[in-house]
């Protein structure tokens, strides 16, 4: 990982949200290195978090840059409205979501759309999990009043935002393939593969 120093061992006079977020996302890279063997930092993959994204950007999201013919990965984070997100930079699970969506995208290359797109969701979701492994839930710590508890819950996919998630194929939502549907509902029938995770 490029230019993420070390926190190990210290602590800012003030941990204003900026810090929280920062290292949020340093633990999360140092516990999924520690995880899955990733080795030092700097070797492998180029990786950056971008904190403060967006106008009050209610999500949380990875993604591929290229700069001088070498190819990165970028998990970014918007800072909220207050409603329905506060800053989602400084959630342990929501950053290892989004370093799950990196590794999907370097091994799996699940499509995301459908069912594929769906596990692509659940497996990023494990890594969250994995990363906060304090409780079942996802993203309980950034979300906002219009989407409390949670954003999801693993265990028990009908107690996460907006009524929850389906937690068997007899619930799966059959969706159309577009942006005003989630893309066949990859954020929705996660929960299926998420539940039997649990």
């Amino acid at each position: 990982v490029v230019g993420v120093p070390s926190c190990e061992g210290h602590r800012p006079a003030t941990w204003t949200g900026r810090t929280r977020g920062l290292l949020g996302q340093v633990r999360a890279l140092d516990d999924a290195g520690e995880l899955l063997g990733f080795g030092e930092r700097g070797q492998g993959g180029l990786l950056a978090g971008i904190s403060h994204v967006g106008n009050q950007m209610n999500n949380a999201y990875f993604t591929t840059q290229t700069s001088n013919g070498r190819v990165y990965g970028t998990m970014n984070f918007g800072d909220g409205d207050g409603n329905y997100f506060t800053p989602l930079a400084k959630s342990l699970d929501v950053t290892g979501h989004e370093l799950g969506h990196g590794v999907v995208a370097g091994t799996a290359g699940l499509v995301y759309e459908n069912q594929s797109g769906a596990m692509n969701e659940h497996f990023a979701d494990v890594f969250g999990w994995l990363m906060d492994n304090g409780n079942d839930q996802i993203g309980e710590s950034v979300v906002g009043p219009a989407l409390q508890p949670a954003l999801r819950d693993m265990c028990n996919p009908h107690n996460g935002a907006h009524g929850g998630q389906p937690a068997t194929m007899s619930e799966y939502k059959n969706l159309p393939n577009d942006d005003d549907n989630d893309h066949g509902g990859v954020h929705t029938n996660s929960g299926i593969p998420n539940h039997a995770a649990c």
